[in-house]
Order: C-alpha cells, then structure tokens, then sequence
C-alpha cells in the first residue's frame, strides 16, 4: 500500500486526514481538549444537534467518535507494520456539517509514521506503540470528557470493544487469509498485555467476556450484547436498544412482542 492508498483508507475509515476542509464549524487542537473548560464547549456545541437530554449522552457519543484514533492505531500496527503519529499535539479535532448533521475529523498537523523495525521482537515494538498511545492519548481524552459531564470514565472506554469487534472483522474480510491471525494476535495483545494504568482503570478495557442473547428479530441467530449502554436513550426520541446490557430479558422478551405486533400490523 503506497503513501496515497493508506491516505485514502485513513479518511474514509478513521476520518483522518492531513488535508484542508471545507465548511469547518469548530476546530481545536487535540491538545486543547484536555482541558476541561475546551471540552464542556465542544460538549455544548455538540449536543443541541446530537439532541442530547442530557451531556453524558454526547460525551458517549463523541468517545465513539474519539474511537477512530485508536482504531487507526490498531489497523496500520496490524495491516501496516507501522503507526501513524496520534499524539495530541499531532491532531486537530474539527466539527463540520453534512446536511445539517454534524460530523468529525481528524486532522495530522504532520503526517509521520512509527514502523517496526525487524532489529527488535515485534510484541516489544507493539507494546511501546500501542502503551504511548494510551496513556498520552486516550487516558486523558477519556478522564478530561468524564470529568466534563461528571461521569464515569468507565462508561466511554466500554464504547470501544464492541466497535473494534465490528471493524477487525471488516478488516480480515478484506486482508488476505494471511493477516488474519496478525489482526487477532494484535487484539489479543492490547487486550491482554496492556496494563491496565496505561488507560487508567483498574482493569484494562479491551478485556471483556462477550455475551451473546437470541436475536431481535431471529431466535435462532444470537447477537452479542452490548459492552455497556450507548446512552442514546438520552436522546430526544430515542429508546434502549434492545442489546443493551441494562436491559432484562424480560425488558427484550416485550420488545420482541412489540416488533411480531408490529409485523402483523403491516401485513
């Protein structure tokens, strides 16, 4: 993959770019963002279009946001053999509008790359990169967000598993049969030899039991439920997805009336 291939998937993947953009509404040094007044604006920006009733609702929202970077980080380590420059002095956070929602991206002030070099184990090599970009990065993304709307820091890291689940099974679907055990051994690294003071919990995030229930729509299908809640109940209109894990299968049992009401309903 040449220099403007990997330019393509980092946009249209993580939304990281190096170039210029239109119709910017808000834009801010990452760095900036780790403080806390910085933050509670971009929290007050976001909200009236993300229709938040409440702000932990749009600091969940923008760790799923956030969630881009450490994904890039996992994707070039993995598929690359290389990690793009991440660090908050690194990356401009802008806010623009598509059609009146609004959206991120990440802009690189440089664009610079660590490669692995073959002069040292590649799990040693893995663990630097993957442990400066945590603690100097996410760390205090995710405490200076929780502390904006006074919540638990817990409840955004608890955004990312199941994203990084959806993504690594794109990315083994389009790489070759070759990187697919390169794409979960690197999981299964950060998940498992990452401590957990490098994202400041007292366990580390990514080490989840996945669990699954029978599907809305299809008992013979199982799904797996969620980490923890998306807070788009929050929202205005909006509900409990049905695999939130606050949800008791007694509360999905009458969901899944609802939905068999429904489709009779509308014949």
């Amino acid at each position: 993959m040449n220099y403007q291939q990997w330019q393509e998937v980092m946009k249209r993947d993580f939304f990281i770019t190096d170039e210029d953009q239109e119709a910017v509404i808000y834009s801010r040094p990452l760095s900036e963002l780790l403080i806390k007044e910085n933050m509670q604006e971009l929290i007050d920006l976001y909200s009236p279009n993300f229709k938040a009733l409440h702000p932990a609702a749009t600091a969940a929202a923008l760790a799923r946001w956030f969630a881009s970077l450490p994904l890039a980080v996992q994707y070039t380590s993995s598929i690359m053999n290389e990690t793009v420059d991440l660090s908050p002095q690194n990356v401009t956070v802008r806010l623009y509008s598509v059609q009146g929602t609004y959206r991120f991206s990440f802009k690189l002030d440089r664009w610079a790359t660590f490669p692995f070099h073959h002069d040292q184990p590649r799990e040693e090599w893995l663990y630097q990169r993957l442990a400066a970009f945590y603690r100097e990065t996410m760390q205090p993304l995710f405490e200076t967000l929780a502390e904006s709307v006074q919540m638990n820091a817990g409840q955004l890291w608890g955004q990312l598993p199941r994203k990084f689940d959806i993504y690594l099974d794109q990315w083994k679907h389009r790489a070759g049969d070759e990187l697919h055990e390169q794409i979960d051994q690197d999981y299964r690294f950060l998940a498992e030899k990452i401590e957990p003071d490098v994202f400041g919990r007292k366990r580390n995030p990514f080490r989840v039991k996945q669990r699954f229930i029978d599907s809305l729509d299809d008992k013979n299908k199982q799904v797996p439920v969620e980490c923890t809640c998306c807070l788009n109940y929050l929202r205005e209109g909006e509900k409990f997805c049905f695999t939130c894990p606050r949800l008791t299968e007694k509360d999905r049992e009458e969901m899944r009336k609802n939905r068999e009401e429904e489709i009779r309903a509308n014949g």
